[in-house]
């Protein structure tokens, strides 16, 4: 007895002593920047409360991003956690990099969904399982030229306005001699519109496109007619340069942005902004939601570690606040103290409260598609708004040809499965 006491205490000392478990996340970042500073604090706080895990951050360059993990998974170097744009989530989830989430939830007594904003669990799912969770969020929102407002005799836009009135304030701020126009890129928010006339991408179960549905056209029509029939917004090549400097330069007084401007707005732009609340459509007032999800890969040996982290970041409260403090980034969470704490943000606008609105109003638009069937789509919106062409026809090609890709990299995952299965 007294050898097995002995044994048993040694062994406890020499579990106290044991290394802590390093986790490999990798992302990408501008390594020096402010932002990268400050999400290295977030990581430290985790590793303060969390004393037996270590974090190593694998950093990549964003338009090599996809590239760097593909290869790192090929060569047996595959990180624990990591970063994922958007348009790289099917493709990775497709292909086995990451984990299904569901089974961490379920057994996580601690985790509770309702805690999350609207739409931020489902824009990570994909045909029904979670391959990740959103660290932070952005809702589009309406930014505005305060100054441009008060000169022309107009009253900032109140919670309850519609897009039929974004409309006719950008056609009295429209000046087309003067070259000024009230709009700057209503489409580049064409999911929120699409939502907001009561249009959906595609049906639940994913067979079949829907953007050929009288509301989603509906929609079209307006950002379509907003641009050639009422010219209330620049036509392509009738201004130098893009949108963003366009704004800047007071040549458009409204534009479609969202939080990581708010910042460098405040440094740089000469006139008074601020966001407007979200507007609303025949269906009510949606917002498509975005960000980018951090999953877990599939070639971890530390699941449970990973998970840790990875709710810690996209769920509690001290990362969730933090971010919002630091203001390099919208939380997914409802915690009180988090949403109080865009108020104490030094770089927040005036009307902050709107933003909240949007944020509250997110609605899953788009389900999580493959890059490849986005690109037809996006290509599909792009002919439409650049040009004076009817949409249905040409939407009505687009979904053909997207369903097709769609069903096939469907057939190809499930092929792998089988054969991984059977070897």
């Amino acid at each position: 007895m007294i050898l097995m006491f002995i044994i048993t205490v040694l062994l406890c000392s020499l579990d106290s002593f044991a290394e802590p478990v390093t986790l490999q996340l990798m992302w990408w970042s501008t390594e020096g920047s402010q932002e990268h500073d400050l999400n290295l604090e977030i990581l430290e706080l985790f590793e303060e409360l969390n004393p037996d895990v270590r974090v190593e951050v694998i950093f990549a360059d964003w338009n090599s991003y996809a590239d760097k993990v593909w290869m790192l998974m090929a060569t047996g170097e595959a990180p624990d956690l990591l970063w994922i744009k958007k348009e790289d989530l099917f493709d990775f989830a497709m292909g086995g990099m990451l984990e299904d989430l569901g089974p961490f939830i379920e057994k996580d007594s601690e985790f509770d969904a309702s805690n999350y904003l609207p739409a931020v669990l489902e824009t990570c799912q994909i045909l029904g399982r979670q391959y990740g969770l959103l660290r932070d969020v952005y809702a589009h929102s309406i930014f505005y030229n305060v100054d441009r407002f008060e000169e022309s005799g107009i009253a900032a836009p109140q919670v309850g306005w519609t897009y039929q009135d974004l409309l006719g304030i950008s056609k009295k701020l429209t000046d087309l001699d003067a070259k000024r126009f009230g709009m700057g890129n209503l489409e580049f928010n064409k999911d929120s519109i699409i939502a907001s006339y009561g249009g959906r991408w595609m049906n639940e179960d994913q067979t079949e496109f829907l953007l050929h549905e009288i509301e989603t056209i509906d929609a079209i029509y307006y950002m379509h007619d907003f641009i050639w029939l009422h010219h209330a917004q620049p036509q392509p090549g009738e201004l130098n340069d893009w949108w963003e400097p366009q704004w800047q330069a007071g040549e458009v007084a409204m534009q479609w942005t969202g939080p990581w401007t708010w910042a460098g707005y405040t440094r740089d732009v000469r006139f008074r902004w601020d966001v407007t609340p979200p507007p609303a459509g025949p269906a009510g007032t949606y917002t498509s939601l975005g960000g980018m999800p951090i999953g877990i890969s599939s070639y971890t040996e530390h699941p449970q570690e990973a998970w840790e982290l990875l709710k810690f970041l996209t769920y509690e409260e001290p990362a969730q606040t933090l971010q919002v403090l630091f203001g390099i980034a919208s939380p997914v969470v409802t915690y009180p103290e988090t949403l109080a704490a865009f108020h104490r943000s030094q770089s927040r606008p005036k009307s902050i409260d709107h933003y909240l609105l949007s944020l509250m109003s997110g609605q899953l638009v788009k389900p999580c598609l493959p890059d490849k069937v986005e690109r037809i789509i996006a290509e599909a919106f792009t002919d439409i708004f650049n040009s004076r062409k009817a949409p249905e026809q040409t939407l009505a090609e687009a979904e053909r040809v997207a369903m097709f890709e769609f069903n096939k990299i469907i057939q190809e995952s499930q092929n792998k499965d089988v054969g991984n299965t059977e070897q």
